[in-house]
């Protein structure tokens, strides 16, 4: 049986719905058919189906004079069409207000604003207001605890654990501490007094003797003295007679192989620009002594 009410009435709203769409006029079910091409929904349709059907009733108007000119076909169009037209489009847009005020979109829409125009009445569920959130309930801020420590002297501690030893607890612990702390206080007094612990004296420690540094003999280089230059007349003077030591016989071979090759170099014009006896000598010793 439910079943059955149910398909009746879904017949019922098809029927009433196709009568609608029918009873709808040429020119709404041509702007309605131009603004579903547009692919438009909302106010964006209905501001051009009202747009539409506003040019569509001059455009009719213009067709007519046409026809009644050419005399093809004789029809007699009534004078009061500007005024038809004029109310047709007021009342697409009263429909349209009405189906934007019920928040109506897309064949719902369509279907009341054909019932509207049509003259029948139309009772289309109204949207359902969205239910609104409920506020969200913040967190109470936590209680922050501060413990506060304190140190208990010796005495306190003492009769704290006595207490506890008797089982005692509330007014009956805080008048026992009271008097055992009264009683502690000539205690304490009467306790002797911490003897001073004396610290044994430093032992003396003899500092560790330092050898003293050795002295070292640094040899003094003894300055080659230049010999004079071959040739001169202080080369000629003879050395003085004695004992040679092997130093002194090389440096004589030296003196003798470097005058040599000076003299020999000085008549063949080798010798560098600036260049005297002495810095000769020097360079010619040094490379003598590394052969």
């Amino acid at each position: 049986m439910r079943h059955f009410l149910l398909s009746a009435t879904a017949l019922a709203l098809l029927s009433w719905a196709g009568a609608a769409s029918a009873a709808a006029s040429p020119e709404s079910k041509a702007c309605s058919d131009q603004a579903t091409a547009k692919g438009l929904h909302g106010a964006e349709r209905e501001t051009f189906r009202d747009a539409c059907l506003k040019a569509s009733a001059p455009a009719a108007a213009v067709k007519t004079a046409a026809v009644k000119t050419a005399a093809v076909v004789p029809a007699a169009m009534p004078a009061a069409a500007p005024k038809a037209a004029n109310g047709a489009s007021a009342a697409s847009k009263a429909c349209s207000d009405q189906a934007t005020a019920k928040g109506l979109h897309g064949a719902d829409r369509e279907t009341f604003r054909n019932a509207c125009l049509k003259g029948a009445p139309a009772a289309m569920p109204t949207a359902a207001a969205a239910p609104r959130p409920a506020p969200m309930a913040m967190p109470a801020p936590a209680t922050r605890t501060v413990t506060t420590t304190t140190t208990k002297s010796p005495a306190s501690k003492a009769c704290s654990d006595q207490a506890d030893a008797r089982g005692l607890h509330g007014a009956e612990r805080e008048t026992f501490r009271n008097t055992c702390l009264k009683g502690a206080a000539p205690v304490a007094a009467a306790l002797p007094k911490p003897v001073a612990k004396s610290l044994p004296a430093p032992i003396a420690v003899a500092p560790i003797a330092r050898p003293a540094p050795v002295a070292t003999t640094k040899t003094a280089a003894v300055p080659v003295a230049v010999p004079p230059e071959p040739g001169s007349p202080a080369a000629r003077t003879p050395r003085t007679p004695g004992a040679r030591s092997p130093a002194q016989l090389a440096a004589d071979q030296r003196i003798t192989a470097c005058g040599q090759q000076w003299q020999a170099a000085k008549a063949a014009g080798k010798i560098p620009a600036g260049q005297k006896w002495p810095q000769y000598w020097s360079a010619c010793s040094v490379r003598m002594k590394a052969a």
